[in-house]
Order: structure tokens, then C-alpha cells, then sequence
């Protein structure tokens, strides 16, 4: 779970695969972010994916077709909803309001996550 007072929301992360998010004043719920299986590239067709990602998860026994559990989420002084997935070693970004930004695999277990100052 990840909390940030000043833009009023509350973030977590689920099994399935998805984040939540609440608002922190009232509790009310505001939107559910579906989170991408694997890192992928925005400019590229499904088809025309890097075979290393895909590969890569294979090798760690990681269903490429499957939503990860989401391990923890964070949110950033700037509004961006960072994830990570235990199971398959994937950071993921999203704008507060759910479009994906990017994706990386961070090639081993991370076990803490820190934002810079400026929130990036």
C-alpha cells in the first residue's frame, strides 16, 4: 500500500494483478489499474515484442499470457504509480489516472523502492 497526502490518494496493489486506488480523505474508490504482465514497449505491435522478454520470463517460470501479483506499489511525489511483481522481477509505471508509461525488468528480487526528490 502507498499513501500520497498531498494529490489525496491511497494505492494498493493486489494478487490479481491490479492496483487500486482510493482517496485518502473520504475512502472513496476512484479507479482500478490493470497491470501488464510483462514489459513491453509502447511504439511496438504485441506481435513484434522483443522474444527476450518473453523468454526471459519463461525461464524464471512465469506465465507470459498471465497477470502478476503486484508485491508492492508506490507512489510518487509527481503522481506516477510505480509496481513491481516478486513473481516475475517487473517495475511498471502509470500516470495516477491509469495510462501505462513504461515498463522494466529489473533482472533480479528488489526489495525496496525510493523516489527521487523531484519525484521522478
Amino acid at each position: 500500500m502507498a499513501v500520497n497526502a498531498t494529490l489525496d490518494v491511497v494505492a494498493s496493489g493486489s494478487e490479481d494483478g491490479t492496483v487500486m486506488i482510493h482517496s485518502l480523505r473520504s475512502g472513496e474508490y476512484l479507479r482500478t489499474i490493470v497491470c501488464s504482465p510483462l514489459p513491453h514497449r509502447l511504439d511496438l505491435p504485441p506481435d513484434q515484442q522483443p522474444a527476450s522478454t518473453i523468454n526471459t520470463a519463461t525461464e524464471r517460470g512465469v506465465d507470459a499470457t498471465q497477470h502478476q501479483a503486484i508485491g508492492w506499489v508506490g507512489l510518487s511525489p509527481a503522481g506516477y504509480v510505480v509496481t513491481y511483481s516478486p513473481q516475475s522481477c517487473i517495475l511498471c509505471t502509470y500516470t495516477i489516472n491509469g495510462t501505462f508509461l513504461a515498463s522494466q525488468e529489473a533482472g533480479e528480487q528488489l526489495h525496496s523502492l525510493i523516489f527521487s526528490e523531484d519525484g521522478l
